[in-house]
């Protein structure tokens, strides 16, 4: 499908941007469809990653939109499961905050919170494996020598999208 340069719509402000197609695409992420399938969240970041190219810089404009979509898009980045995903998601938040300050405030004050709530998380996990740890007994523990060591909590940690695989 060929589209003609009358039928583009090139952004100049934010107000333009929270109405086109890049914003639409970023509001699809909260849809529970889209977040209960893993591929179809992969195909939707990838979609919005190469819309996100072609993001103009925008000066001069005050107003803080897509900060919703911003937020989410920072908590999907959190539970994305796969590399391409992580990636993609990686690079619609680096054109966001390219194309405007305000973005790049709010994408940096996300990323932090989403940083400090994934470190809560990384603790709490790793209190749990101490604790179920400190509480194997002398003769399960002389049994797990001859054995790979196992307990619950480690699951978690070692899962391909635990928590400390994103730090």
């Amino acid at each position: 499908m060929h589209v003609s340069d009358n039928e583009v719509k090139v952004v100049k402000n934010l107000e333009q941007l929270n109405k086109s197609v890049f914003a639409s695409l970023l509001r699809m992420l909260s849809h529970p469809v889209i977040n209960e399938s893993k591929s179809l969240l992969d195909k939707t970041l990838s979609l919005i990653s190469i819309v996100a190219i072609d993001l103009p810089v925008i000066t001069g404009d005050q107003g803080k939109i897509l900060k919703d979509e911003i937020s989410n898009l920072v908590s999907v980045l959190g539970r994305v499961s796969s590399e391409e995903g992580t990636q993609e998601c990686t690079n619609i938040l680096l054109e966001m905050s390219r194309c405007h300050v305000s973005f790049r405030i709010q994408v940096l004050d996300d990323l932090i919170a989403g940083a400090s709530t994934l470190g809560k998380k990384l603790e709490e996990q790793l209190r749990k494996l101490s604790s179920e740890l400190k509480n194997r007994t002398k003769s399960e523990q002389d049994d797990s020598k001859k054995n790979e060591l196992t307990v619950p909590a480690m699951q978690k940690l070692t899962s391909k999208n635990s928590a400390q695989g994103y730090f």
